[in-house]
This record gives C-alpha cells, sequence and structure tokens, in this order.
C-alpha cells in the first residue's frame, strides 16, 4: 500500500468517525434523557487514574482508557453545540 492509498484510507476513516460522533449526538439530543446522557458523558470524558490531572502521564495500559475518555469529550462538545442550535432556531 503505498502512502498515498493509506492517506486516503486514514482521511475515510476519519469521516465515518466523524460522521458517527454526529449521529450519536442526534440520538442523545432526541431522547427523552438527554440532560442524564450528557452528564454521563462528561462523567465517562474524565479518565479516572487517580492522578491530579488525569491522563497527563501517559503510562502503558491507559492510552485505550484515554482514548475513550477523548471520545466521550468529543460526542458530549457536539451535543452542546447541537442543543445550543437548537435554542438560537
Amino acid at each position: 500500500m503505498t502512502d498515498n492509498e493509506i492517506e486516503g484510507s486514514l482521511h475515510k476513516l476519519e469521516g465515518m468517525i466523524a460522521a458517527h460522533r454526529k449521529l450519536l449526538a442526534q440520538i442523545v439530543l432526541s431522547l427523552p434523557q438527554s440532560a442524564a446522557l450528557t452528564a454521563a458523558l462528561e462523567d465517562r470524558g474524565v479518565m479516572r487514574d487517580g492522578q491530579e490531572d488525569p491522563g497527563a502521564v501517559p503510562t502503558d495500559g491507559l492510552a485505550l482508557e484515554l482514548a475513550i475518555a477523548e471520545e466521550m469529550n468529543r460526542i458530549r462538545n457536539i451535543v452542546e453545540v447541537q442543543r445550543f442550535a437548537q435554542t438560537e432556531e
């Protein structure tokens, strides 16, 4: 596989992930328990590793947990932006 093919595949995957994030955010906003789900996303968006600054010092085995926390934050941010946009309409 060439560098261009790899780069194209990565861009495709990034686009697919972005689409999933937006869809998940729309689902969260459409549910009656939207506020509770947003709070759960916010809570899950902080990696609990006992450090004063969570995730500040990456250690082996925590990369997956850190990635999950970051993704939860991304989804929550999209929810908040979409919620704000709905109130502006």
